[in-house]
């Protein structure tokens, strides 16, 4: 989530790739809510990156560069080499797929848990645990992950939460 007045997006959402060269890609300005549960989605296909607010199309990007190869495990909430730059806010369901979802395939499973089953289903994280150091993927992949730097629990973890507002997300929101 990008809310720097700087950049001239605030409150939009913001996906970064570097590999051989840089991509730095933005929603429309002034997508995102802050402090509410929202639901958000991005899909990469074909050098387009696509993103979904609450099951709308909320920019495009096109000319993106294909990430490379990677064995660098994925960091959900978090940049892989500057802690201080976490993200600051509520996750609830993270899903990753083989494939770029349709918008209306995005509508539809928004709001209800899924099987963990479904065909092109990477990896599922309910992110329901409620404790501890292991993130379950209930996905058939079973890609479970750690919570936060290290395997025991230490100041940079995230903080487990029932809910951070008084209103009940639905599933797959994110709060901002």
């Amino acid at each position: 989530v990008e809310n720097k007045a700087s950049l001239g997006l605030p409150t939009a959402l913001r996906m970064q790739i570097n590999n051989d060269s840089s991509f730095d890609g933005m929603s429309n300005a002034g997508v995102i809510q802050l402090n509410a549960w929202q639901h958000v989605a991005a899909t990469f296909s074909a050098g387009t990156l696509t993103f979904y607010v609450n099951g709308v199309e909320s920019g495009v990007r096109v000319g993106v560069p294909t990430p490379l190869n990677s064995s660098a495990p994925i960091r959900i909430g978090g940049r892989a080499t500057d802690i201080a730059r976490n993200f600051e806010g509520g996750i609830d369901e993270v899903r990753i797929w083989d494939r770029a979802l349709a918008a209306a395939d995005i509508a539809a499973a928004m709001n209800r848990e899924l099987s963990g089953s479904e065909v092109g289903l990477i990896a599922y994280y309910q992110l329901n645990e409620q404790s501890g150091q292991v993130v379950v993927d209930e996905s058939v992949g079973e890609y479970h992950g750690r919570f936060g730097s290290t395997s025991q629990p230490d100041q940079n973890d995230p903080l487990w939460s029932s809910s951070t507002v008084s209103q009940s997300p639905v599933i797959g929101d994110v709060l901002f």
